[in-house]
């Protein structure tokens, strides 16, 4: 084995040992959990962001993001912020559910189902809206956000700056589903998963695809 091979065995080795012992404590030995509790909800992702920062969550659609931390919306009623990077993702969840599949959890998933939103600034928007939000709660459009300006002018015609503190958040719109894996799973490493097949499936039909994985 070389460097690089010995490397790669030795994160995975570490990144399954994070992910297993996160799956045990959230679990409680159980092999299949639900939560519908915004609160529980945030607490398990934030538990998931403090002790398996190797985790991956796919985005309904397409693509995906590891999940640094979690909080209540204090913006949005009904909904929480799965936190990526310094970015905000608002989600309004129905349901989050532990899937355990096999002896080591190393295909073992989150599944978040989440329910539409009603757009804030887009006319027309997709799934998604990206927004600029104040630490007041205004929000203003992605153009705002890259031209750092509320489109107001002052009393002299100068363009009125974003107030500091002001995020860019990302609004998932359309209902969708969500799923996190550990970062070194063999789910995260075949191609075809960015494509969000479980975004068209139901939780059996998605739990029996992981399962033909291993």
């Amino acid at each position: 084995m070389d460097d690089m091979d010995k490397a790669r065995a030795e994160y995975r080795e570490k990144t399954l040992s994070e992910w297993a012992g996160f799956i045990e404590d959230v679990s409680g030995g159980e092999r299949r959990k639900s939560w519908c509790d915004r609160d529980q909800i945030v607490d398990v992702l934030q538990r998931l962001a403090g002790s398996c920062s190797q985790n991956h969550m796919f985005f309904p659609v397409a693509g995906g993001l590891d999940i640094t931390g979690a909080r209540l919306s204090t913006f949005e009623d009904d909904c929480i912020e799965i936190m990526t990077g310094n970015v905000p993702n608002v989600v309004r969840p129905a349901r989050m559910d532990l899937v355990r599949v096999g002896e080591d959890d190393d295909q073992s998933y989150l599944r978040i189902e989440c329910l539409e939103l009603d757009p804030l600034v887009d006319d027309k928007p997709g799934d998604k809206e990206e927004i600029a939000r104040t630490p007041s709660g205004e929000v203003y459009s992605r153009f705002n956000w890259d031209e750092g300006v509320t489109g107001h002018f002052d009393d002299n015609g100068r363009s009125v700056p974003l107030p500091p503190g002001t995020e860019l958040v990302v609004r998932q719109l359309t209902p969708g589903v969500f799923v996190i894996f550990h970062k070194a799973s063999p789910y995260n490493h075949c191609s075809g998963t960015y494509q969000a097949p479980q975004d068209s499936m139901s939780a059996d039909e998605f739990e029996n695809y992981v399962k033909d994985m291993i």
